[in-house]
């Protein structure tokens, strides 16, 4: 299964891969976020692992684009945050721009597989109930 791994920091590209080709998944590493548009809509990814602060377009604006793109909704998205303060956000994490969860970059190594593993259990019982079925073909 293709997941996107999209942050501006090498070392956590790089951490994220590891542990997704670990628990037997394909990562899709990118650095930047016109990179991450392009092969967001090439591979059509299940789960986009997002940096909010993704250098030349930000992790949000890329879940906007998402949830607004019909061939691409059912992506789901993890947002990834350097720091997080629940007395900053005004609204919960999830609801961000249609995100689907967030995780803090430190806790990478505790929580990834968790988060993803439930993520992909959300698509895959959404995408039941919408078609019957649960996945594209080719996918």
């Amino acid at each position: 299964m293709k997941i996107l791994v999209a942050h501006g920091d090498k070392e956590v590209v790089l951490e994220i891969t590891e542990i997704l080709k670990r628990h037997g998944l394909t990562p899709i590493p990118v650095e930047e976020g016109v990179k991450a548009l392009q092969l967001l809509e090439l591979e059509r990814p299940r789960v986009a692992i997002i940096d909010v602060a993704l250098p030349k377009i930000p992790g949000f604006e890329i879940c906007d684009f998402l949830r607004q793109t019909e061939d691409l909704r059912d992506v789901k998205v993890l947002l990834v945050t350097s720091v997080y303060d629940k007395r900053r956000y005004r609204r919960p994490p999830a609801s961000l721009y249609g995100a689907d969860d967030l995780i803090e970059s430190h806790d990478i190594k505790d929580t990834l597989m968790p988060k993803v593993r439930g993520l992909l259990e959300r698509r895959k019982k959404e995408r039941m109930d919408r078609y019957g079925k649960p996945q594209y073909p080719g996918h």
